[in-house]
């Protein structure tokens, strides 16, 4: 059973109990990532996250953070995505306490030491995703630059070098004391440790100590407002549609789809969901078996939707030589017509319902699992079924047709970004571009 309250300090607090487990994972999601960053400081989200794990007033090194953190458990780990930052860790039951007060002096003590050194460590990151002559190689950034343009969801993650190169240690401090608040955060437990001992381990780590005054009048009038306060919404007539051809020299060329959904608050996303699961769960999956177990074109496709509050957008992603291009891309469009125009049959739609509804206890017995999912469900206010039997109840209500028209209204020439990054001759591009036109 899931039990969630607003604790006296203003922390949004989850908790899940698994009483068979000797562990408990806890999870905490900052309600900031790239979608709230000004350009000139495009990944100072990720660079407060890292800089984070340098030191604060009750472990003023790196190493013993880290050293703690692997004392009691399995240490500290976190990620920054594009609308929210989450720290997470797995301790035993009986840590619950130390774990919760050592990660609240983390978020809100941090020293910011070691500013320059832990500024070369996030450049040999984005080093991973440039080509040798500095140009973005990563064909998910490309994609989002291309559909989002200048708008913050466009942003990568990391950054680019020049800003990153640009941020200093006084910008840093702003940015965290702007969005790293109690009434900006979700903290969500699951595990063995019971709820009133969570309560109260929480009250305790998250209290007063935490309590400070609002963001220095030097971060407002620059900084966007906390983000529990959002950012500009975006819709999707504001996406950017079309055909984008990039140039590059491996041996394959790598091509996504991007079809833009509505966001994750917008009613369907139960069958965007299924619908996810019809084209790529498995390989007696539609794609898989369509383009790779019968025709042998591919080594693996995948699918899935990165869904954000207000638009998503599903992807359909592989590499493939260019001689197969044309051939694949002409099998992918002929699946995603026909599922936009004909029913799932009765056993395949029964047996993906089966698979999404087993997934759901699944994650119900995962401390991991749940964590992650409450402490982000919570912090963005997403309408989705936590508890294992709402979340039955909810597939359980899905019918064919539903399915049907998600795929329909999704799967439209003028709702996708089709990237392709590679050799692909002239006569290629016009070839791609006639079959594309097939979703209309």
């Amino acid at each position: 059973m899931i039990q969630n309250i607003k604790t006296s300090s203003g922390l949004e607090l989850a908790h899940f109990s698994l009483p068979h487990t000797r562990f408990v994972d806890i999870a905490l999601a900052i309600g900031v990532g790239s979608r709230h960053e000004q350009k000139r400081l495009m990944g100072i989200s990720h660079f407060t996250e890292h800089i984070l794990f340098r030191g604060c007033r009750t472990l003023p090194t790196s190493y013993q953070l880290s050293l703690e953190f692997d004392r009691i458990g399995e240490g500290l780990n976190a990620m920054t995505g594009r609308e929210f930052t989450m720290f997470t860790t797995r301790v035993p039951n009986e840590e619950l306490a130390r774990a919760l007060k050592l990660l609240a002096g983390v978020v809100s003590e941090p020293l910011f030491r070691d500013v320059d050194t832990e500024r070369g460590i996030i450049l040999e990151e984005i080093l991973e995703e440039l080509d040798e002559d500095g140009k973005d190689d990563d064909l998910d950034n490309i994609s989002r630059k291309f559909i989002f343009g200048d708008y913050p969801l466009g942003y990568p993650v990391l950054g680019r070098p020049e800003t990153v190169k640009n941020i200093t240690e006084s910008e840093l401090m702003d940015f965290h004391a702007t969005y790293y608040l109690l009434s900006n955060m979700s903290l969500a437990v699951a595990g063995g440790a019971s709820w009133a001992k969570c309560k109260q381990a929480v009250e305790d780590a998250f209290g007063r100590r935490f309590i400070r005054p609002a963001a220095p009048s030097s971060a407002r009038g620059r900084m966007p407002a906390p983000a529990r306060a959002r950012p500009s919404e975006i819709k999707l007539k504001d996406l950017r549609s079309g055909i984008h051809f990039v140039e590059g020299s491996g041996s394959q060329v790598e091509v996504i789809f991007s079809f833009f959904i509505p966001g994750e608050r917008a009613p369907g996303e139960m069958a965007r969901m299924f619908l996810s699961r019809v084209l790529d769960d498995g390989i007696s999956s539609r794609l898989q078996r369509t383009v790779c177990e019968r025709r042998g074109l591919l080594y693996d496709i995948s699918s899935g939707s990165e869904s954000f509050t207000d638009v998503g957008l599903f992807d359909v992603q592989f590499s493939v030589s260019t001689q197969k291009l044309v051939e694949v891309v002409e099998v992918v469009v002929a699946e995603l017509r026909l599922l936009g125009r004909e029913l799932i049959g009765a056993e395949e739609f029964g047996i993906v319902r089966e698979r999404f509804r087993r997934d759901g206890y699944s994650t119900a017995e995962s401390a991991r699992g749940m964590a992650t999912l409450m402490s982000e469900v919570y912090l963005l206010r997403l309408p989705l079924p936590l508890e294992p039997r709402e979340h039955e109840a909810r597939i359980n209500e899905l019918t064919p047709q539903a399915v049907r028209d998600e795929a329909a209204r999704a799967f439209r020439f003028d709702h996708c970004a089709f990237v392709a990054k590679g050799d692909v001759s002239p006569a290629q591009r016009r070839a791609i571009r006639r079959i594309l036109k097939r979703l209309d």
